[in-house]
C-alpha cells in the first residue's frame, strides 16, 4: 500500500507468494486519479480490479465489456455524496481470476475543499496465498484541495505483483505527475488502506 505524500493519491495492490490466487475475497487493486475541469469540480479517473468469478454481473465480462461492478465499484466523493458508475474492462486475466476496469465520472464540490474521496469495501486476497492482511478490508483514496493542486498522478500497476517469501521484492511504480511536480512515495497508514498492519521494512 503506496501513498503518494506530494499529490495525494493511494495505490492499492498485493504482494502474493504464489500465482494461484482464486481465492473467496474479491478486491485485488484499486486506483483513484482526478483532474480539476471547472471551478471546484473534478474528473474523477478511478480503475479497480476484482476476481473475476466473484458474483456480479462482470464476472463474465471480456475486455472491452461495460459492466457493473456493483457497489464494490462506489466511488465516494467526500462530501457526503456517492456514485456507483458502470465500468469499462480493460484487462481480464482468466488464469489469475482478475479484471480490471475502469470509470470516468465528473463531480462538482460545494467548495474549495480539501476532500478525500474514496472507493471502501471487503475483502483483500485469504490466507495463505495473501500474507498482508488477509481477507481484512481495503481502501483506495485521494485527497483533493482545488486551492494546491489541478490534478494527482496517475498511475497503473499490475492487480497482483507476484513475491517471494524471504527475499527482497523490487518492482517499479511508474506515474505521471499533471503539475510537473516531484512525486514522494510512502506506505499508507492503516486509516488511508482500510486498516492493516504493514510489512517490516524499508
Amino acid at each position: 500500500f503506496i501513498r503518494s505524500a506530494g499529490v495525494f493519491t493511494t495505490y492499492v495492490f498485493f504482494y502474493v507468494i504464489t500465482a494461484n490466487v482464486a481465492e473467496a475475497s474479491h478486491f485485488r487493486f484499486g486506483h483513484i486519479a482526478w483532474q480539476t475541469v471547472a471551478p471546484n469540480t473534478a474528473q474523477f479517473e478511478i480503475v479497480l480490479a476484482f476476481r473475476r468469478s466473484y458474483g456480479f454481473s462482470c464476472g463474465a465480462a471480456n475486455r472491452g465489456d461495460v459492466c457493473s461492478l456493483g457497489g464494490s465499484g462506489t466511488l465516494c466523493f467526500g462530501d457526503g455524496e456517492c456514485v456507483t458508475p458502470d465500468y469499462t474492462i480493460l484487462s481480464v486475466d482468466p488464469d489469475s481470476d482478475w479484471l480490471l476496469g475502469s470509470a470516468t465520472v465528473v463531480h462538482t464540490y460545494p467548495s474549495e475543499g480539501p476532500f478525500i474521496a474514496f472507493n471502501e469495501l471487503c475483502c483483500r486476497i485469504s490466507s495463505p496465498t495473501h500474507i498482508n492482511n488477509p481477507d481484512g478490508s481495503s481502501r483506495v483514496e485521494a485527497l483533493l484541495n482545488f486551492k494546491e493542486a489541478t490534478g494527482n498522478p496517475k498511475s497503473l500497476l499490475p492487480p497482483i505483483v507476484n513475491c517471494s517469501r524471504d527475499t527482497p521484492c523490487v518492482f517499479q511504480v511508474v506515474a505521471t505527475s499533471r503539475d510537473n511536480k516531484t512525486t514522494r512515495w510512502r506506505l499508507s497508514s492503516a486509516s488511508e488502506a482500510g486498516g492493516l498492519v504493514n510489512q517490516p521494512g524499508p
